[in-house]
């Protein structure tokens, strides 16, 4: 049986590799991923997992959802030399329009987590 998860993450380099491992993994079951703002900006982060889906294309559409644009406490720092302006190091995905393997939760994802997780109760990670 696969384990049903949501991945947070501020897809950069490292993040963009790990959905992909994880999207190819056969034990996960991916039911969302959410956008943190972390090495870059959260509406970055938010375009950088629809590139990385519309490069993989997973059978089944995770939903997206934006999480906070600043920390909870203090200012965000971005780390631009780390993982590029865009934080995939400049790398060209292009988007595939009307093509999208997601689905986009109208709401932020502090609202879409506790919404899987009542849907799916004692199941996910």
């Amino acid at each position: 049986m696969k384990k049903k998860v949501i991945i947070d993450c501020d897809v950069g380099v490292d993040d963009a590799l790990a959905l992909i491992l994880a999207f190819h993994s056969p034990g996960l079951d991916i039911k969302a991923v959410t956008a943190v703002n972390g090495n870059i900006h959260v509406d970055a982060v938010f375009m950088n997992i629809q590139k990385v889906l519309s490069l993989i294309q997973p059978a089944d559409r995770p939903i997206i959802a934006r999480g906070a644009s600043h920390p909870l406490r203090g200012k965000a720092i971005y780390a631009p030399s780390v993982h590029g302006e865009d934080g995939l190091g400049g790398i060209k995905i292009g988007k595939r329009e009307g093509s999208e393997s997601w689905q986009v939760f109208p709401g932020p994802a502090d609202e879409l987590i506790p919404a899987l997780a009542r849907q799916y109760p004692d199941e996910l990670t």
